[in-house]
């Protein structure tokens, strides 16, 4: 008990002071820092929803009649609460956050205890204390770190039904991996077809025992269920529609399909989005709807049938941006928010989304990289790549070790959020993969440690053969 306290005292040293590190770098609180670099774009939008629910009760924007439609409601709540307390200090929201991400590495950390040796479950969460887009979002008005939180905290639970073999014992860990998958699902709804994922691996590990699987997919389905119902309700109520989001659709417009458009039309990625959803306007209007008029789950319909008329026109060049999506989904370093954020010298935003060809990406990135952002692409490049190796070394190794069914159950949220990123590859949307594929990277740690010699004079003499 005692080392496991100064293991788990330690983690928390290392995860909150690296947050906090960057919270006092940048200045939170200075008014500047917040309306000129924080409260942007999304977090903007957040602020003002947080705002209107403790100021007008409603879930709406800032100056909208109209319900919000695009956002889910947790992430806003989550924020109105702190405000309510403590005044519309965006900093103050920011610092409950930095404790909260701390709380999922500990999450991660007791996560991984049950699987597998301590050392490996400590180092696996120091990976993850360390990680640069965990440290920097965590420090961004952003719905990133509880949506983590809420994922994490739900797998904890499932991995307990796993340990147990998913015997009737388990009943209440499959009831509140649901309510707590749910949760994230009613902060990001990229989170909402876990619904369908998990009762397809139930399936495939459980095809022998009917009545278990249906009991578990059951409760499973009912507990998910149940903690959507009252928005989906709400939705039902004023837009007349059983839908979480309207994000669905036009993610898929102007961040999957944008990509292969800007392509096809030879210009800037984000000047094609905004001609396909004057675009879909136009379709508007020529039905006799004024875009202006109706909400956004009308739009929905028009967004999904251009999507889907690009995809079936141009279906390998999609194709093609979805793969490169997966590329970025690893390998994005997104140095221009770092710099900005620091106020270093930077020259612009690089769209990652217009170079196909990886070895012309990185030998343009290099050239228009200001030199703090190449420092700090360099550093986050070194962090990935260790990460990356000792991921790759712990599969190999972990399938000999660890519970296969756990396995399953990780490699699972891996592809499923890598999958369901597809094309947009931006940086954050692989934040929720990071914990389900560094259950690998402690036994790879290991095992490279335990064998560092043999596996130098290995090297050594493959290359002097060469």
């Amino acid at each position: 008990m005692r080392h496991g306290f100064r293991t788990s005292l330690l983690l928390v040293i290392f995860a909150l002071g690296f947050r906090l590190a960057l919270f006092f770098f940048i200045k939170s609180w200075d008014l500047y820092v917040q309306n000129r670099l924080i409260l942007q774009a999304d977090a903007l939008e957040y602020h003002e929803l947080a705002q209107t629910i403790i100021t007008h009760g409603k879930f709406a924007d800032a100056n909208y009649e109209q319900p919000n439609t695009l956002r889910t409601p947790l992430y806003p709540v989550f924020i109105g609460a702190i405000y309510l307390l403590f005044g519309s200090k965006p900093w103050i929201a920011i610092l409950f956050q930095l404790l909260l991400d701390t709380a999922s590495v500990i999450f991660l950390h007791q996560l991984l205890l049950k699987m597998t040796e301590p050392r490996s479950a400590f180092i696996a969460a120091l990976f993850f204390a360390l990680d640069p887009f965990q440290i920097f979002y965590s420090n961004q008005l952003m719905s990133d770190p509880l949506f983590v939180f809420f994922l994490i905290v739900g797998a904890y639970f499932f991995t307990n039904a796993i340990r147990d073999s998913f015997e009737t014992s388990t009943v209440n860990w499959i009831l509140l991996s649901g309510f707590f998958f749910g949760m994230a699902t009613l902060v990001k709804p990229i989170a909402q077809y876990i619904l369908f994922a998990i009762p397809l691996y139930l399936f495939f590990i459980l095809r022998k025992r009917v009545r278990t699987f249906l009991l578990m997919s059951l409760l499973f389905i009912a507990s998910f269920l149940l903690t959507l119902s009252p928005w989906i309700v709400r939705n039902e109520i004023a837009f007349h529609t059983c839908s979480l989001s309207s994000s669905g659709a036009y993610n898929i417009l102007v961040l999957y399909v944008a990509p292969s458009e800007a392509l096809q039309r030879n210009k800037p990625h984000f000047l094609v989005q905004q001609e396909l959803l004057q675009e879909a306007d136009s379709n508007m209007i020529r039905d006799g709807k004024n875009p202006l008029q109706i909400d956004d789950f009308q739009k929905t319909t028009y967004w999904n049938k251009l999507a889907f008329l690009y995809i079936t026109q141009y279906p390998f060049t999609f194709l093609k941006f979805y793969f490169l999506g997966m590329r970025d989904f690893f390998w994005n370093l997104d140095t221009y928010q770092y710099a900005t954020m620091l106020r270093l010298r930077s020259h612009g935003e690089f769209a990652v989304k217009e170079k196909p060809n990886t070895i012309h990406l990185v030998e343009e990135w290099l050239q228009r990289k200001s030199k703090p952002e190449i420092i700090i692409g360099s550093i986050i490049v070194c962090y990935l790549f260790i990460s990356y190796f000792c991921v790759c070394v712990g599969i190999l190794v972990s399938v000999k070790t660890l519970n296969e069914n756990f396995l399953l159950f990780c490699a699972l949220m891996v592809a499923y959020f890598i999958l369901i990123t597809g094309a947009a590859g931006l940086s954050r949307f692989r934040m929720p993969a990071v914990p389900f594929y560094l259950v690998f990277a402690g036994n790879g740690a290991l095992y490279l440690l335990a064998n560092v010699k043999t596996i130098y004079f290995r090297t050594k003499k493959v290359l002097n053969h060469l």
